[in-house]
């Protein structure tokens, strides 16, 4: 009897890896960051601060999360040429909402959008991404992701040595004369939006000599092998939410937001007081990027 129970479990394992597979990532399609920006906004007002400055990178700390949270929409709502954006966590949240919101705006204006997201904690907000994924200048891929759709644990035990390798990094870049890199993902809790919970959290604007190379690391996570168009991982039985009706819902809650106690502190942090005042003060040096490489999710170290 134990023999039979253990050729059962046995059976039942190889039957459940094998229906949790992943299909053949061959239609993403490579593309790369757009080097011919410096005629936008972005960056021309870079050219004008960087001028003096050869060579080196200008840093904006961002200690304080709202004011963290507001140097991505003021990023968003500038870009003219692309967002590339990548990050290990993107809550379905109020401030998650309220830069997706921000990023679906400017590919409205004909921005590039480039979305890349860990798939560790995409689940709550894969169905808006699906969505988002339908508008013509925004794509969105996930990276290194779970066979299984609607039961990810079952990958750690069939695939436990390549799904336990996630993707950590988090940028957002646009026009690629502007990003933001660091330790924060995007969430409530990172932006200070939590009364009951706040990271200790640090991310830095930067522009200037090092940018290029953060869109070079993009570039080389989003042409890897295991970054997937998250509509080949989605079963179209799921999308149910329309592009259309995302749109309604990320306006109304943008909306929202604006009204509350939480939009007035924005409003009123010092990054927003900086700007009206054109005073925000960059610290010059030489700046080095370190990243591992994707492959390392494949066990090539």
């Amino acid at each position: 009897m134990p023999a039979l129970s253990n050729l059962i479990l046995i059976s039942l394992v190889l039957a459940l890896s094998a229906c949790a597979q992943l299909p053949k990532n061959d239609s993403a399609i490579s593309s790369a960051a757009y080097f011919d920006t410096r005629e936008t906004s972005l960056g021309l007002s870079v050219t004008e601060k960087a001028g003096s400055h050869p060579g080196k990178t200008g840093f904006y700390a961002l200690s304080s999360g709202v004011d963290a949270l507001l140097s991505r929409l003021i990023l968003a709502a500038q870009a003219e040429r692309s967002l590339d954006i990548q990050y290990y966590i993107w809550h379905k949240d109020d401030t998650g909402m309220l830069v997706l919101g921000a990023v679906l705006q400017a590919a409205e204006r004909g921005v590039r959008v480039r979305l890349l997201l860990d798939d560790i904690n995409s689940a709550a907000i894969e169905p808006m991404l699906v969505a988002v994924a339908h508008h013509p200048n925004v794509e969105v891929r996930l990276f290194n992701p779970f066979a299984s759709r609607s039961f990810r644990a079952w990958d750690f035990v069939t695939r436990f040595s390549q799904v336990n390798r996630r993707m950590h990094n988090k940028s957002f870049t646009a026009d690629n004369q502007v990003t933001i890199v660091g330790g924060r993902n995007l969430g409530d809790e990172y932006f200070s939006a939590r009364p009951d919970l706040e990271f200790g959290d640090l991310d830095v604007m930067v522009i200037g000599e090092v940018v290029p190379e953060v869109s070079d690391a993009f570039d080389l996570y989003w042409n890897s092998e295991l970054a997937y168009p998250i509509e080949d991982l989605q079963p179209a039985a799921s999308g149910e939410n329309s592009l259309r009706e995302v749109k309604s819902q990320l306006r109304e809650h943008a909306e929202d937001m604006r009204l509350s106690p939480y939009g007035d502190r924005v409003r009123q942090g010092k990054l927003a007081e900086e700007l009206k005042q054109d005073r925000a003060h960059w610290y010059w040096g030489d700046a080095e990027l370190m990243y591992d490489h994707p492959d390392k999710a494949l066990g090539q170290d």
